[in-house]
């Protein structure tokens, strides 16, 4: 059978779709790359804004028309608003983040006219060792953990996700010696959040100090960590990433507001003071290192003071890259009782945080003008190649070829990007 793979959401959702489309082939399927040409299709959802749920919706119904009953709805929607899903398409399969090593057999019993329904969080299906056809063979994305421990009250994926349960460390490890051998040359360490994860007894650092143990040329990115705990492992976490290079010094920590009031309405349970402690403590190690931080725009009795809170927040801390979310509601959660802000009062405040995050950004990049680097070279496409740098911002290259190491001059910046001139090639 001809299979389309469609996928949507975050880092563990794409490494998700790239399993998906390994087993689609290793159970003697194709993938085609266009749905008009598939018998089934599979579509990997995200639900975590209201505009993605709403692109969501409009996919269902256009795959739905080609395939009818041959259409596969995988992951968070299907699991925490299959009542939508089975509204827009009643003979539609649904398959959890939970079952992803069903996909085979859910494939075999649709082309049989059955219908399979396997939602929940019940089980912890380990998403490590199965085949894989990467999006991008230069990356290799490996989730460490299913879903977390937070109660967020404006946050419908940890209904879809379920609690925080962390993938034994040494399969972790193979994984990644598995994808670097087929060829990745950035690894990327994602989970729903990697602050709690804990398995008989190894930490966040113990597990990173494991792959900073495995020999070769690559980089690892760690993904989102939320405050509240990560004071307790910072420390040894900072002395594994500065103890070894291949480390991108790069740290994404969503603090989603700058007011300690709203904080606690969104049940973040942290302070801003002790979200301060923590890039302080990072930034005393190494000015240079990258923050990247999240900031919700509007929650729900954001006053104009709770939103002056965080402009000076932002201020205080420069952050590199600042992921900005107009509020929107979400269905069964907290927040979605909550009153209000009008909707011109948010984008209004989100236009100003904009421009006081790319001030800041470009500010951060000019600073690595004048520095050299060896950068990995990720994309050669009609635009000029772009590697990343030691702190993973994007850098354009004067020259250079996908897959290649470049040594590099910085010579300018232009917003969040980097400018480099290449002084030697490495193969």
């Amino acid at each position: 059978m001809r299979v389309f793979v469609d996928i949507y959401g975050c880092a563990a959702a794409q490494a998700e779709g790239e399993m998906i489309r390994g087993l689609v082939v290793s159970s003697g399927h194709e993938l085609v790359e266009r749905p008009e040409d598939a018998d089934v299709i599979i579509l990997v959802t995200c639900i975590v804004k209201k505009p993605t749920e709403d692109r969501m919706k409009n996919l269902i119904k256009r795959y739905y028309s080609l395939v009818g009953n041959r259409l596969i709805v995988y992951g968070c929607m299907a699991t925490a608003e299959h009542r939508i899903v089975e509204k827009l398409a009643p003979k539609a399969s649904l398959v959890g983040n939970y079952f992803l090593k069903r996909i085979p057999e859910v494939i075999e019993r649709i082309l049989r006219g059955e219908r399979m329904k396997l939602i929940g969080a019940g089980i912890n299906e380990i998403h490590l060792g199965l085949p894989r056809v990467p999006l991008d063979p230069l990356i290799g994305t490996v989730e460490i953990s299913h879903g977390c421990l937070g109660v967020c009250t404006y946050c419908i994926v940890r209904f879809a996700r379920g609690s925080h349960k962390p993938f034994p460390p040494d399969m972790i490890v193979e994984e990644v010696k598995r994808l670097l051998k087929s060829g990745a040359i950035e690894i990327r360490i994602t989970g729903q959040d990697l602050t709690p994860y804990e398995y008989e007894g190894k930490r966040l650092p113990d597990l990173l100090r494991m792959i900073s143990e495995i020999p070769g040329r690559f980089r690892v990115r760690i993904g989102m960590m939320n405050p509240g705990g990560l004071l307790e492992i910072l420390d040894d976490l900072l002395d594994v990433v500065y103890s070894d290079d291949r480390f991108y010094k790069f740290f994404h920590i969503p603090v989603q507001s700058g007011s300690d009031r709203i904080l606690k309405l969104m049940r973040r349970y942290y302070t801003v003071d002790e979200f301060l402690e923590i890039v302080r403590t990072i930034r005393s190690r190494d000015r240079l290192a990258s923050i990247a931080t999240d900031i919700i725009v509007g929650f729900p009795t954001e006053t104009d003071d709770d939103f002056e809170l965080t402009l000076e927040l932002i201020r205080k801390i420069e952050p590199d890259v600042v992921n900005i979310s107009h509020y929107g509601d979400r269905p069964g959660t907290i927040a979605s009782r909550m009153p209000k802000v009008p909707r011109d009062k948010v984008y209004e405040r989100a236009r100003r945080l904009h421009e006081l995050s790319e001030s800041i950004a470009f500010k951060r990049a000019s600073m690595l003008v004048g520095m050299e680097d060896v950068v990995p070279i990720m994309r050669d496409d009609k635009r000029r190649p772009m590697g990343r740098t030691f702190n993973y911002k994007p850098v354009y290259l004067s020259e250079g070829k996908r897959g290649m190491r470049a040594r590099v001059k910085y010579t300018g910046s232009k917003r969040y990007v980097v400018l480099g001139e290449v002084l030697e090639l490495i193969e």
